[in-house]
């Protein structure tokens, strides 16, 4: 499964509290079976955020593990991108 959200603060945040659209789609596909998450946060190159590695710290959600979990930070306007292999370590 591959979802998309913007990293833009304040967009970002509101998908991840109780009832935000990001935490509920991937509580969604869990319960669908889906077994592998892989989020896209777009949008990174935004002055509010600047590329923030803390932005890891939101992805412990619907009961996916670590390991189910693969994070992409990218920005369309630097025409770059990261892929992060969630670990241990970022998810506390």
């Amino acid at each position: 499964m591959l979802q998309v959200i913007s990293a833009r603060r304040g967009e970002f945040e509101t998908g991840f509290e109780r009832g935000g659209q990001t935490r509920e789609h991937a509580m969604l596909v869990k319960t669908a079976g889906v077994r592998h998450l892989v989020i896209v946060v777009n949008k990174m190159d935004d002055p509010t955020v600047e590329w923030e590695e803390a932005r890891c710290r939101y992805f412990d959600m619907a009961s996916y593990t670590v390991a189910e979990l693969c994070c992409i930070f990218c920005s369309r306007c630097c025409k770059s991108s990261n892929v992060l292999k969630l670990k241990r370590s970022v998810e506390t």
